[in-house]
């Protein structure tokens, strides 16, 4: 004969763990109680918003419109006058960003990340048309 499972009338209670519990695999705690963070995630840094034109460094010759900083690192999109570039896509501006220049412009779509270290000087006079920022919007990670 089976056994039937009889129904006890009192709630089970559920056993709280402990927030101090040591992970299995790096035997390290997951919340440093003096803290009060975990241990075990990098804690994001914050991403500022930029707005200016900068030449990455002195061995690259095209320029890039810098649109965030986070930590130590700018993000842009490089801007050139190339229809084409090998292995990069490009979009075409509407208007390009250098006032004395009336060459079309191209932006690549993916971004680059570049230490502020190594970052040139911001370039006066450059600016984006508003046509411009809304297309490049969609390719600012």
């Amino acid at each position: 004969m089976k056994k039937q499972k009889v129904k006890s009338a009192e709630p089970k209670r559920t056993v709280k763990k402990s927030p101090k519990k040591v992970a299995a695999k790096n035997n390290k705690p997951l919340i440093n109680s003096a803290t009060n963070r975990r241990s075990d995630n990098k804690t994001a840094e914050k991403t500022r918003k930029r707005n200016f034109f900068a030449f990455p460094n002195k061995k690259e010759s095209h320029p890039q419109h810098v649109y965030a900083k986070q930590g130590n690192k700018f993000k842009g999109l490089e801007i050139t006058h190339a229809k084409k570039v090998k292995g990069k896509k490009l979009k075409r501006m509407i208007k390009n960003p250098d006032p004395s220049d009336t060459r079309s412009a191209y932006f690549v779509t993916t971004h680059t990340v570049t230490h502020e270290k190594k970052m040139g000087k911001p370039l006066k006079n450059w600016q984006l048309s508003k046509e411009d920022n809304t297309q490049m919007k969609k390719y600012r990670h």
